[in-house]
C-alpha cells in the first residue's frame, strides 16, 4: 500500500471515530450517518486508488475540500477546537500532504 493509500485510510478511520464519538456524546445520529458516508466513500477511493483508478484521488480531494470548507466554517462560527477545530486541522493537514506528494511527484 502506497504512503497517499495509507494516508487517506487513516483520515478516513478518523472521520469514522469523530462520528461515532458525535453519536456517543451528543446523541446526534446525523453525525454516525455522515461520518459513516463519508468514510465509506474514502476506504472506496483507497481502494480504487490501488486498481489503479487515477478519477478516485480527484474525488478525494474533492470531498477534503467540502469537510474542510464544511468544518471551517463551524469553527469559524463556533470557535471551539472539539470538533470543528480539529477536523479542520487534521482535513487542512491531510489535503496539503496530498496535493504537495501529488503535485510534487514527476511521472
Amino acid at each position: 500500500m502506497k504512503t497517499n493509500q495509507i494516508i487517506i485510510t487513516i483520515y478516513a478511520t478518523i472521520v469514522l471515530l469523530g462520528g461515532l464519538m458525535g453519536y456517543i456524546k451528543a446523541d446526534s445520529l446525523m453525525s454516525l450517518f455522515a461520518s459513516s458516508g463519508i468514510a465509506a466513500i474514502l476506504y472506496f477511493c483507497v481502494y480504487s486508488i490501488s486498481k489503479g483508478c487515477s478519477v478516485a484521488f480527484n474525488i478525494v480531494i474533492g470531498l477534503l475540500i467540502a469537510i474542510l470548507l464544511f468544518f471551517g466554517y463551524r469553527f469559524y462560527l463556533s470557535h471551539a477546537f472539539m470538533p470543528a477545530g480539529m477536523m479542520t486541522l487534521v482535513t487542512f493537514a491531510t489535503l496539503g500532504y496530498l496535493l504537495s506528494k501529488n503535485c510534487c511527484t514527476k511521472s
